[in-house]
């Protein structure tokens, strides 16, 4: 990828999940973009434990999204959107 992108696009940096969200806002979404071996959403849950967001409470949804899943990811959107909890939607892209 470095060779046709450039190095700017093919090195790794570190995020801060909390500043991310702090630049946010209530109706904004946060997409995250990853590389193989990158996975954020350990950050995710830290920065929701800490603010009152967690799969215990009921107000944390994360769905892996994948054949059959639709109406699963449907349903948590509808709850998530209407009381306003956090929802990850994670989709694996394979290359064929």
């Amino acid at each position: 990828m470095e060779e046709k992108l450039g190095a700017k696009y093919a090195e790794s940096r570190s995020l801060d999940f909390s500043v991310s969200y702090e630049e946010s806002g209530r109706e904004t979404a946060i997409f995250f973009i990853l590389s193989p071996g990158v996975d954020p959403l350990k950050d995710v849950e830290k920065l929701g434990h800490k603010i009152g967001f967690s799969v215990e409470q009921e107000n944390f949804h994360n769905v892996s999204l994948g054949q059959g899943q639709e109406s699963v990811a449907e349903t948590a959107l509808d709850i998530a959107a209407r009381n306003g909890h956090w929802i990850v939607l994670q989709v694996r892209w394979r290359r064929v």
